[in-house]
């Protein structure tokens, strides 16, 4: 019976579809033969298995489920023996080979008879498998303390220092609940982060623990959360942390040289906040390196690592605190109206009731945000930020000023003596704006200057003060204390700074003179200041507006030669050029210009484009048209400001018509930007139109050109030079009765000068071919009485010398001939250059 049991068993069987995958996990071939062997009755399992291993081994063929198993056994043979090599050689299986040996029951006696039996057969041996790797060695947890991460953090090792407090602080959470001394361990791993200046990482560390239940935690949180913000340039922000930090220093131990310098570094650091964001909006800082505001927090109040010592210090203040669980509390602690003190406490209170509180005990009004735009609800919910604050004693202007200042606002005290809190944000108006941070600016630094009376940053102090002044135009001011940096504190690094910015200021103004003591002051007693070659191009400007050429080129030179860094070089170069060009040294003009462009990194920028407008000038003055041309057109195919594009466009018209090149000069014309000319600029450009058609022959368009434009020109000047080119367009068509009405007006309306000089010379011209000699005479004499140019006099005389000739005064023509012969020999004239008529040649 039991046989038969087993052959039905044996024929439902179904071999896996799928071949071995290679791990050592038991086939379904090998689960059913093991259930087979289970299935067995209890008494005759031994017999059985007997007979069936005989009947086995006496048949030579086998059918496929038994080769399967079979192969399946071998390879969990061979999969044992490898672990227990690896285990005689002392190595720990790993991987998956470790998770495929899985335990099996104890086999029953034939299972074991077949296993002995396949151990003896021959099995090729396989390589070990990747997976395996030889066990690491035993690790010993490395020693933790808060000694030996104060060590770490002294030596400026900031990565262990930052993993040993880590570490405590995941023991601490999984042993104890103290949370006083988890904000700590959070503290000390922020300050980690921020000496190794991961400034990302310490400000998230920070701002975890800004609001934390120790006081001196949360303290220097704030502390360092202000330089951190300071650092990311978030200058609002860092006034809000400072202030925070300013509000509960009194509630631990304030005589502490840690707390006292906290005080100074906090004070300082919220005038430093605003002055530099009204700084960086008006962009005037580009003078003022950034090392020179001086944002490094130092104060640590933790310099012990007495655990006793250090929960009493955690704990130091909150009792104090306490005072304001339940709201906010404000005391008068003096009765003296002009010396008025206040005392503040509260945790987590809002801001309007702290103020209101304040406003009611002091007998003023507050008034909320009256220069924005915020609607109710936000209006509202700004009130209602919530501050903690333990004030010891305070002015009530300097109370108002730290509690608005925790919830990042502006308080200040308005002529009837109300409160006016402002916001930073909503603001209608730049210009209010700026004007409002820039009077709490001031208002913070009057007040360091008189509390921190010794602080060696009081320079600082008045050299910010002079740089807002400066801000808002008031050039006076800001003078007088830039003035008080150079006189009080000529040791402080700031003081170069302050000279060099008094000396900008006074050019500004064109105070040149003394511009140009300051600057001189400075270079001669600075000489080692990072600033000096920028120092010495103000001073070569400073002789340039002085016209000082000569001393505005030695002095450019020598700081081209200098060559102390790239802006030097390039700003050295453009500024020599100018000066050859001043004094009529067009060749060299030339190769500084050319020495400004190598060095240049914006070949198609503003300053670029007007060298080479100063490279064309002086190539026309040499004679070099065609180089001049093609000066101008580099020029004007870049980025020029409006001033150069009207001198470029001008320059590159009058050229092209000296070129006789009349088609292109009105080419150039038709392209010109008119909305970049102003009036004189644009009548220029019209005066040279008709001038082109004028040349090639087109008389009548050159006249149409002008036009009634004349009679639109409310400009005498103006005016003037219009009609002066209408009547080189009579001369030209001989019309000379036209020509002539014309030079009376204009004779009637142009000031004196030598553009009249011309005008009367031009009109005596005139007359001559009208033949009305004696006018002509008259005009002559009256225009050489003058004492014009010496070339117009001299064809003044010429053109008096004809007249009497003509009219057969031989000795006063040969009188005046030989006073102009005498004038051009003694070189106080020179000759004139005027043709003289065939008809004329025949009279002589």
């Amino acid at each position: 019976m039991a046989k038969q049991e087993k052959e039905n068993q044996t024929k439902n069987i179904t071999p896996d579809t799928e071949a071995p995958s290679g791990t050592a996990k038991e086939s379904s071939v090998e689960k059913d033969i093991d259930n087979d062997i289970y299935n067995l009755p209890q008494g005759d399992a031994g017999s059985e298995l007997e007979s069936l291993y005989i009947s086995h081994s006496r048949c030579p063929k086998f059918n496929i489920i038994q080769i399967t198993a079979a192969i399946c056994v071998l390879l969990v043979i061979a999969g044992v023996i490898k672990v227990l090599l690896s285990i005689s050689a002392g190595e720990k299986p790993v991987g998956t080979v470790e998770q495929a040996v899985v335990p099996v029951p104890a086999e029953p006696a034939a299972v074991q008879t077949q296993t002995q039996t396949a151990e003896q057969t021959p099995v090729k041996a396989e390589p070990p498998s990747a997976a395996v790797q030889p066990p690491a060695p035993a690790v010993e947890p490395e020693p933790l303390s808060l000694h030996l991460a104060y060590q770490y953090y002294n030596q400026q090792d900031y990565s262990n220092a930052y993993s040993t407090y880590a570490a405590l602080k995941d023991r601490l959470e999984s042993n104890t609940s103290d949370e006083l001394m988890e904000e700590f361990l959070t503290l000390r791993m922020a300050l980690c982060m921020y000496k190794a200046d991961d400034l990302e990482q310490a400000g998230s560390l920070f701002e975890s623990i800004a609001a934390a239940k120790s006081p001196v935690v949360c303290i220097t949180a704030n502390y360092y959360l202000c330089f951190v913000r300071m650092k990311q340039k978030q200058f609002l922000k860092a006034r809000t942390h400072a202030y925070q930090a300013l509000a509960l220093i009194d509630a631990v131990d304030s005589q502490t040289d840690w707390a006292a310098q906290m005080r100074g570094d906090m004070a300082y650091a919220a005038g430093q906040a605003i002055t530099r964001q009204v700084i960086a909006m008006g962009d005037s800082d580009k003078d003022i390196p950034p090392e020179l505001w001086l944002v490094h927090g130092k104060a640590d109040p933790f310099t012990f690592t007495d655990t006793k010592k250090l929960d009493e210090f955690l704990a130091d203040g909150r009792k104090k605190l306490n005072r304001g669980l339940l709201g906010a509390e404000i005391e008068k602690i003096s009765t003296d109206a002009s010396t008025a003190r206040w005392s503040a406490s509260g945790i987590s209170v809002p801001f309007e009731e702290f103020i209101s509180r304040y406003a009611s005990a002091a007998g003023c009004d507050v008034k909320w945000f009256p220069d924005c735009n915020s609607d109710v609800k936000t209006t509202d919910s700004m009130k209602r930020r919530a501050i903690t604050a333990f004030i010891a004693s305070a002015e009530g202007s300097d109370l108002a000023r730290i509690l608005a200042g925790c919830a990042g606002f502006f308080a200040a005290t308005n002529p009837n003596g109300n409160i006016v809190i402002k916001n930073s944000i909503g603001y209608k108006s730049l210009s209010d704006y700026t004007a409002m941070l820039t009077e709490e600016a001031m208002s913070i630094w009057r007040s360091f200057v008189l509390a921190y009376h010794s602080d060696p940053r009081q320079a600082y102090a008045y050299f910010s003060t002079a740089v807002l002044e400066a801000q808002q135009n008031n050039m006076t001011e800001a003078l007088a204390q830039f003035r008080i940096v150079v006189n009080r504190y000529g040791d402080s690094p700031v003081a170069p700074y302050a000279l060099l910015h008094s000396g900008k200021l006074k050019q500004s103004v064109k105070n040149y003179l003394g511009a140009r003591d300051d600057l001189q002051l400075l270079v001669e007693q600075y000489p080692d200041c990072p600033m000096v070659d920028q120092t010495y191009i103000y001073l070569a400007h400073t002789a340039a507006n002085l016209k000082i050429y000569d001393e505005a080129l030695r002095l450019y030179s020598k700081v081209f030669n200098l060559g102390l860094s790239e802006q030097s070089h390039t700003d050295a170069a453009y500024g020599a050029s100018q000066c050859c060009f001043e004094l009529g040294e067009y060749e060299e003009t030339v190769k500084w210009v050319n020495r400004f462009l190598s060095f240049c990194d914006e070949p198609a920028g503003a300053k670029a484009c007007s060298a080479y407008l100063l490279m064309g000038k002086a190539l026309v003055k040499l004679g070099k048209m065609n180089d001049g041309t093609a000066a101008f057109k580099k020029a004007i195919s870049g980025d020029l400001n409006r001033d150069d594009y009207a001198d470029t466009v001008i320059n590159l018209i009058r050229t092209g018509i000296e070129q006789q090149d009349y088609v292109s000069a009105l080419d150039e014309i038709e392209g010109v930007r008119h909305w970049l000319l102003n009036r004189n600029e644009a009548v220029e450009v019209v005066l040279l139109k008709s001038r082109a058609l004028r040349l090639m022959g087109l008389v009548d368009k050159a006249i149409s050109n002008i036009g009634d434009r004349v009679d639109y020109i409310d400009d005498e000047q103006l005016k003037a030079q219009m009609l002066f080119e209408l009547v080189n367009c009579y001369t030209a068509l001989k019309e000379y009765e036209n020509a002539e009405k014309t030079l009376i007006r204009i004779l009637t309306i142009v000031k004196p000068g030598p553009f009249a000089h011309q005008a009367a010379l031009r009109l005596a011209e005139v007359l001559v071919e009208l033949k009305s000699d004696q006018k002509a005479v008259k005009v002559c004499l009256e225009l050489a009485a003058l004492e014009p140019q010496q070339d117009i006099k001299g064809k003044a005389l010429e053109l008096l010398a004809i007249v009497y000739e003509r009219n057969g005064q031989y000795d006063k023509a040969a009188s005046v001939l030989t006073e102009n012969l005498h004038r051009t020999n003694d070189g106080s004239g020179s000759p004139s250059d005027r043709k003289i008529t065939s008809a004329e040649k025949e009279k002589t």
